[in-house]
């Protein structure tokens, strides 16, 4: 059970009847859990006052948020967009690619990276989807990168894109529907 958002955290966010939900699905989980993660020695101690039986461990978020630390850029007149992840069926690079068509009619300067692994046997659907999209000069597939690296591309970037749409039929791009 991972803690990232709990009923201390979220009880001036939310209205009683879902904080209430939140609570009886909080006490479900940590009864039944056979270990807790928390991000901080503050959540740890907070567990420990609630008197939770399971061990909990201490585990800090997993991002290194001083690589994310850069210079402000200047305004450029491309609209620079990045996807940063898997890419592949399932994982909402269909409607990426078609809302990204869209936006091509109100910015005709812009680029889209998909940053990140083409799922195997994906490669040859996406080039299909991107050049029927006539996106061709408008994405940029980079593949995976260094971790170093993504900061950067965020950092040059004026959107960051995560679609992750429910695909079910976890169709490729050449399927009718895009």
């Amino acid at each position: 059970l991972d803690l990232g958002v709990t009923s201390s955290s979220e009880r001036d966010r939310i209205d009683a009847i879902a904080l209430q939900a939140l609570e009886e699905d909080e006490h479900y989980c940590l009864a039944r859990a056979d270990l807790v993660i928390a991000h901080t020695e503050v959540a740890a101690a907070e567990l420990a006052r609630r008197s939770v039986v399971a061990p909990v461990a201490v585990v800090p978020a997993g991002v290194d948020i001083d690589m994310f630390d850069w210079e402000p850029v200047a305004p450029k007149a491309t609209r620079r967009l990045v996807f940063v992840g898997t890419v592949g069926p399932g994982r909402g690079i269909r409607l990426l690619l078609g809302a990204f068509r869209q936006l091509l009619d109100y910015f005709a300067l812009a680029r889209l990276a998909l940053v990140g692994p083409v799922e195997a046997g994906f490669a040859p659907y996406l080039q299909q989807a991107i050049e029927r999209l006539r996106l061709g000069r408008h994405v940029d597939v980079l593949g995976p990168v260094d971790r170093e690296d993504i900061p950067r591309l965020m950092g040059a970037a004026d959107l960051g894109i995560c679609p992750w749409a429910p695909d079910p039929d976890r169709q490729p791009l050449a399927a009718p529907s895009l």
